[in-house]
């Protein structure tokens, strides 16, 4: 029986661990904005823009040493409202976990095993993220860690080989469309998937050294974005707009255009398999915070027993989401709408009376 009381992960496997959860399903799908050619800015944007609300979760974790998002919500509101709010949270990331699976699945299939359905490799995903889930947060923290390195090299590796496929000119005009596209991306980007990282209130307890949250949160968090804003400038670069705009997966197909010789032909392959991993981190991260709420509405003893139903139901409801990959895509310009409340707005009112409970006492 795991106790997350008595787990603890490092500062290091922490920031890999945010890092992942960043790159997740947005580097598969990254590129696909309104913005355009002018995506960069909008990162840049949206970057900026999640810095006050990372000052905003890190205070809330700093009033409530050892507490987690779910015992935070019961101390603030009560038992009550604070359960209710507690179960939207778990409904949240039930969603979120949804959507990860799906992107995973739909990628499979779209670009591997067109006729497989997508149960098939879903029920894997569930599999191995159940298993990771009941091993403990100490294990999933070392998995991260090595990944992640994995990630950063493939990056670095995919960026230097596409150099020579680069054209500046598909970055030009900037603001051809002026500011409208790219505030609603810089929108849509905040939400996903920087805004995503609040998550990470049901799991950092754990930390070995809390102070050092606000530090582990903002520069995974700008490392991340950095990673995406340069993954997203060589889709553009290689692709041009038109082409990324018409792809369901531009990072896979402008690695698909890197041929270096015989050898590395299917260099979009080994790639292929560490944008799944970062997915699949995504996804087992959201399955933590969803079986620790579930710990503690129920109050059960131990939460890894809820990661295999919990699973299977995300796995329904990711099926059921959308019936073709174009309305999976045109999700991502409404997902704010149903996301920034928990991303923004909750926590925003629960550091207001978490200040005044405290200024009481």
């Amino acid at each position: 029986m795991i106790d997350m009381d008595k787990e603890i992960i490092t500062t290091k496997q922490a920031i890999f661990l945010v890092i992942i959860f960043i790159i997740g399903t947005s580097i598969i799908l990254t590129g696909i904005t309104m913005a355009k050619q002018d995506i960069w800015i909008s990162i840049i944007l949206a970057l900026s823009a999640i810095m006050p609300m990372i000052f905003v979760y890190c205070k809330i974790i700093s009033l409530f040493p050892g507490k987690n998002l779910f015992e935070i919500l019961d101390i603030i509101y009560g038992k009550i409202i604070g359960r209710i709010f507690s179960l939207l949270y778990i409904l949240y990331f039930l969603y979120l976990g949804a959507l990860c699976v799906r992107n995973i699945t739909e990628f499979i299939q779209v670009v591997s095993f067109r006729l497989t359905p997508q149960y098939f490799s879903g029920i894997w995903i569930i599999l191995v993220s159940s298993y990771m889930v009941r091993s403990g947060i100490e294990v999933f923290g070392r998995w991260a860690n090595l990944v992640c390195v994995l990630l950063l090299a493939l990056i670095l590796i995919m960026t230097l080989l596409s150099m020579s496929q680069l054209d500046f000119q598909n970055v030009l005009p900037v603001l051809y469309e002026g500011w409208s596209p790219v505030l609603k991306s810089t929108i849509n980007i905040f939400s996903f998937p920087f805004g995503e990282i609040v998550v990470f209130l049901a799991l950092f307890n754990t930390l070995k050294e809390p102070k050092k949250t606000f530090k582990i949160l903002s520069l995974s968090t700008l490392i991340g974005g950095g990673l995406i804003l340069i993954v997203s400038i060589r889709s553009v670069l290689i692709l041009g707009t038109p082409l990324v705009d018409n792809t369901s997966f531009p990072t896979y197909y402008a690695n698909t255009i890197i041929t270096i010789g015989s050898f590395l032909e299917n260099v979009a392959i080994f790639s292929s398999i560490i944008l799944l991993l970062a997915g699949f981190a995504k996804f087992t991260t959201c399955l933590f915070a969803i079986c620790l709420g579930l710990k503690h509405v129920f109050n059960t003893k131990e939460y890894g027993i809820y990661s295999l139903p919990v699973g299977l139901i995300v796995l329904i409801i990711s099926q059921l989401l959308f019936s073709s990959t174009m309305e999976m895509m045109e999700n991502f310009d409404y997902y704010h709408y149903y996301a920034l409340p928990f991303q923004t707005v909750l926590p925003l009112i629960t550091l207001v009376f978490s200040c005044r409970k405290k200024n009481k006492v």
